[in-house]
């Protein structure tokens, strides 16, 4: 399993594309060429790009801490979410995968 925590981009970049494209080819990495059976990630509430981008690949939230981040004056929750390698193929497999997988579609980590 692979968890993320932060992927940043450029504040002169945003609304361009690029952090949906770099969590993409990440995940293209984690789920087809590692071949690991999950994801999670871990997100501030507030951050709506970054959930929007989850939210494009297929992520579902499981859990929440409330009140985990102080920023700007105030609390903000922490979302979990989580993203199964079933779930991945089902959405990305037929039309992201860029190559084979090294191990054999059976073996598990």
């Amino acid at each position: 399993m692979a968890s993320l925590r932060q992927l940043l981009i450029d504040p002169d970049e945003w609304r361009k594309g690029y952090g949906f494209d770099a969590a993409l080819a990440l995940h293209r990495y984690l789920f087809d060429y590692l071949n690991l059976p999950r994801v999670g990630v871990e997100v501030r509430a507030d951050n709506v790009a970054a959930l929007r981008i989850a939210e494009r690949l297929g992520y579902v939230e499981y859990a929440r801490g409330h009140e985990v981040y102080y920023r700007d004056g105030a609390y903000v929750d922490e979302i979990q979410l989580f993203m199964g390698k079933d779930a991945w193929n089902e959405r990305w497999g037929a039309t992201e995968r860029e190559y084979a997988s090294p191990l054999a579609a059976d073996a598990t980590r």
